[in-house]
């Protein structure tokens, strides 16, 4: 099911009538979270109806393809595309002056956040690392980032944030041991278990763990082994 293509009727994540709230509570249960903030996390991502909606009317909409080319405010700019942290998100790279309005896609400071969601992409970690390998050797002096101030030594910056998830990708490793984990475990021995105290960062660090964990699964690091009665997903190392 295609989170996209769901939501261009309004049925998926915005409006009064919106499932993925339900959707992305339910597959957290799946990955363990505990049945005492089942209500809270559905509560919390609910609580967002209202901040989006109603659903803007969009007769003169222009979708920016990767690849392509547009001009604004007297220059034109290369649309470069990148995945993993939200559907869709593109930076603009200006060559003749060397600048790159990046968005969210590379930051200076924190690390984009990397979230597994249901209907999405279903490697989104993989996605991210691939897009960062493909934005190396950018033209850039100057990159305008979606979070904090603009900053240079983009390429340097892009390696410093591959290198983070791989640090994270053998810690989590560790963290399964010899024995299977569930993915809120992984979270939790990853982050804290103070995480249970903020339920919005706990959406955060969870949907980046069951990335993480998905990610070391496609990567063939990693197996799903059953719980006593499969209502629970369960990581063990292969």
């Amino acid at each position: 099911m295609d989170v996209a293509n769901r939501d261009e009727d309004g049925s998926s994540a915005v409006g009064k009538d919106e499932t993925f709230s339900a959707e992305l509570t339910e597959a957290f249960v799946k990955h363990g979270l505990p049945s005492e903030l089942e209500q809270s996390m559905l509560e919390h991502m609910t609580g967002f109806r209202e901040k989006v909606s109603p659903r803007p009317e969009r007769p003169d909409i222009r979708i920016l393809e990767p690849g392509t080319e547009f001009k604004m405010a007297g220059a034109i700019w290369e649309i470069i595309g990148g995945e993993g942290h939200a559907p869709g998100h593109v930076s603009l790279l200006d060559r003749r002056r060397r600048l790159l309005l990046c968005g969210d896609q590379v930051l200076p400071q924190i690390t984009p956040n990397i979230g597994w969601m249901p209907g999405g992409d279903p490697d989104p970690l993989g996605s991210y690392l691939q897009t960062l390998r493909s934005m190396l050797g950018l033209p850039v002096d100057i990159a305008f980032p979606g979070h904090r101030d603009p900053f240079s030594r983009f390429d340097e910056r892009v390696l410093e944030i591959a290198a983070h998830h791989d640090r994270r990708l053998s810690h989590m490793l560790e963290l399964v041991g010899d024995g299977s984990i569930s993915t809120f475990e992984l979270c939790e021995a990853t982050f804290g278990a103070r995480l249970r105290g903020n339920i919005h960062n706990l959406r955060f660090a969870l949907a980046e763990t069951i990335a993480h964990a998905v990610y070391l699964e496609k990567s063939g690091k990693l197996i799903r082994a059953a719980d006593f009665d499969g209502s629970i997903i369960r990581f063990r190392k292969a």
